[in-house]
């Protein structure tokens, strides 16, 4: 998990009791990642694409939602693959 201070032990406690929130807390083993360039804010910054570009939107049922997801990975990597010119590859 990144470092914002959301993602800790303590925000269990704001969300359940305590008893639960140590409960959940005892499954947990937390590794932090760098607070800047991270592979999980290249995650976040995907999700973000996706979110915006693709699931903006009310989607009726999970059937539609994965051939948009697919469509939208499809048409990403396409593009990726022209401006980064490994079409000739």
């Amino acid at each position: 998990m990144d470092n914002m201070n959301t993602h800790g032990i303590a925000s269990l406690c704001e969300s359940f009791s305590q008893e639960e929130a140590m409960k959940l807390a005892s499954r947990l083993e937390i590794h932090f990642t760098p607070k800047h360039g991270s592979w999980l804010s290249m995650a976040e910054i995907e999700l973000g694409s996706l979110v915006g570009q693709c699931l903006d939107r009310r989607i009726a049922d999970i059937g539609t939602m994965r051939c948009e997801v697919a469509a939208w990975v499809r048409t990403k990597t396409r593009w990726e693959r022209t401006y980064h010119g490994l079409h000739n590859r």
